[in-house]
């Protein structure tokens, strides 16, 4: 794709570059609101080693694109912008549709807390972040989160821990 090349700089990018991302769900493409051409990409790669040993991501990134460019093809027209830094868990990145039925939330997790972070995307663009502490302090790089089929759930595991489970407002992003 046009100008779709150097997504998530850093090193594990660079090492990986020949066989592509294999962090699950470290990017999550969505429907840019009230737009036919609009594609939002939330994303994160592995830049930087915690307290604990883990590689993790340090920068939440967010990249548009528009699908009417170079003839159909598509093209990134903004690309890794930094919505957030800090240290994030590699569970990657989970979206559910607002409960407007046009906007989306997108959530993150802070490595080593109990901090979910959280940006609702909508026509006017990314707001946010919104921080939310639940559930119990998550630090290790093998993590799921997932949103249930009607979005009133949200879950979220550590392998070796345990799995949290958690009402979920579409409308509050609560």
């Amino acid at each position: 794709m046009l100008n779709g090349s150097g997504l998530n700089p850093g090193f594990y990018s660079d090492l990986r570059h020949d066989d592509g991302h294999s962090m699950p769900a470290s990017h999550i493409f969505l429907p840019y609101p009230d737009s036919d051409s609009l594609i939002a990409l939330f994303h994160h790669s592995v830049d930087t080693v915690d307290v604990y040993g883990n590689y993790v991501p340090s920068y939440l990134y967010y990249t548009l694109l528009d699908m009417t460019l170079d003839n159909g093809k598509g093209a990134v027209v903004q690309k890794n912008v930094i919505l957030l830094s800090g240290q994030f868990t590699r569970c990657g990145v989970s979206a559910v549709r607002h409960g407007n039925g046009r906007d989306w939330w997108i959530v993150f997790h802070q490595n080593g807390t109990d901090v979910f972070v959280q940006f609702l995307l909508t026509a006017a663009g990314v707001d946010g972040p919104y921080f939310q502490v639940a559930g119990v302090v998550r630090a290790m790089g093998l993590i799921g989160s997932a949103f249930s089929m009607d979005g009133s759930r949200f879950a979220f595991m550590e392998a070796y821990d345990d799995l949290d489970v958690f009402d979920f407002d579409r409308c509050s992003g609560c």
